[in-house]
């Protein structure tokens, strides 16, 4: 973004100035290794080129302007790699929306941490660590239940090892929307609960009690296998 504010502030001197004499003599060269044909590379990826022809330099207007084209480039190769990303199906089911989001204002690094890990699939469900091993979707089973593939759904919606803390924290959850009497957050919850489980909501207090289920999801889950893992060593050595 740099070097496209810079030409257009170069571009726009004086003719008489020494840097415009100079870009002059850069675009004269054929050589593909010019700062000229960098730049031109560039305005053509953002779709600039064109425009850079005939804006008239404003500093504010030109910089928005490299902005704003930088961002819907950006946003165009994300929203195509999301919708043909098996690893962002769930992504893309329950979020799907490019930009920030809100439970990244949160202090709890720990928390809003582990609910990006969910959201993007790089958390250690099977779903995600089942790949690295090439099974078969189907076979990437909940190490937890055994009855399921540990998918983000099934993690946090439906494994039995977390119904106290699912009764738990949705109560948490179903009491501050109430007594918010926010009737459309409401709806939501009770239609789709994994858009708010997932930190769709613009609502950090809401959010936070998201990531506190999310998080106690996650010890329990690592609490629990470690105690399998105990539990095999000592079988073995006993037996």
């Amino acid at each position: 973004m740099l070097i496209l504010r810079y030409w257009g502030r170069v571009s726009s001197l004086n003719p008489e100035r020494l840097l415009y004499k100079t870009l002059i003599e850069d675009q004269k060269l054929i050589k593909m290794t010019t700062w000229h044909h960098k730049v031109s590379s560039l305005l053509s990826e953002y779709n600039l080129h064109s425009i850079s022809l005939y804006l008239k330099y404003n500093k504010t207007s030109w910089d928005l302007k490299v902005k704003n084209n930088i961002q819907d480039h950006f946003q165009s190769k994300w929203e195509a790699k999301l919708k043909f990303s098996s690893k962002l199906s769930e992504y893309n089911t329950w979020v799907g929306c490019f930009g920030a989001k809100n439970y990244l204002n949160s202090t709890r690094l720990e928390h809003s941490d582990n609910l990006a890990k969910l959201r993007s699939g790089g958390c250690f469900l099977r779903i995600e660590t089942g790949r690295h091993e090439a099974l078969p979707r189907e076979e990437r089973l909940c190490p937890c239940c055994h009855k399921d593939v540990e998918h983000v759904l099934h993690f946090l919606l439906h494994c039995e090892l977390y119904t106290s803390l699912r009764t738990k924290h949705f109560k948490l959850i179903s009491n501050y929307i109430n007594i918010n009497k926010d009737t459309m957050l409401k709806e939501v919850w009770n239609t789709n609960k994994m858009s708010i489980l997932f930190g769709s909501s613009n609502n950090l207090q809401l959010n936070e009690l998201v990531m506190a289920y999310a998080i106690s999801c996650f010890r329990t889950r690592r609490n629990h296998l470690n105690l399998k893992k105990k539990n095999r060593f000592w079988t073995r050595h006993i037996t």
